[in-house]
């Protein structure tokens, strides 16, 4: 059974509590997974690191358009690996 740590900082980060706690299929009532569980530390450290990004000129001193290339980039990479990805995340 796998496990997901939390995702943040641009990294898998395990969870400052250690805990975990059971994804149950809604369907058939069985564990599929487990997720990290996330504590005050954890959104802490979260939200340092979004405004460390935030704050990156690399990304603040791009135009409007430029930001929106990247994102139009990013949703049509989504769209056209829809399938794929929506497999990964209902694999147990």
């Amino acid at each position: 059974m796998t496990s997901q740590p939390l995702f943040y900082a641009g990294a898998r980060q395990e969870p400052a509590s250690g805990r975990y706690q059971d994804v149950i299929d809604p369907a058939t009532g069985q564990v599929v997974g487990r997720t990290a569980r996330a504590a005050a530390a954890d959104v802490d450290a979260a939200v340092r690191s979004a405004k460390q990004a935030f704050d990156n000129p690399a990304w603040r001193n791009l135009s409007a358009s430029q930001r929106a290339d990247i994102l139009l980039g990013l949703a049509k990479t989504l769209h056209d690996n829809a399938y794929t990805t929506s497999r990964l995340q209902a694999w147990p």
